[in-house]
């Protein structure tokens, strides 16, 4: 018993870390959307480059729907595209 509930409490951590990874994912790209559409960064940016990002996390928050049970680290590289982007 005491190892079926050490098999599950590492279950259960892996998938905490990976709903913490996918929520991260989908804040990012949501604050991302978010400042293209700010003012100030619309003076500052070409509407070609605002739209990249904009289509780039459109296309995280995509990929995140279709894929909900991928592991944590697919989760961690999504930022990082998208910060590269910018």
């Amino acid at each position: 018993m005491v190892s079926e509930a050490e098999k599950y409490k590492n279950e259960d951590e892996a998938q905490k870390q990976r709903i913490l990874a996918k929520n991260a994912l989908e804040s990012y790209a949501y604050n991302m959307k978010s400042t293209m559409e700010d003012d100030k960064i619309k003076e500052k940016l070409s509407e070609e480059d605002r739209k990249t990002v904009i289509d780039k996390c459109a296309e995280a928050v995509d990929w995140l729907d279709k894929n909900q049970v991928c592991a944590g680290v697919m989760f961690h590289c999504f930022p990082a595209f998208l910060r590269s982007l910018i």
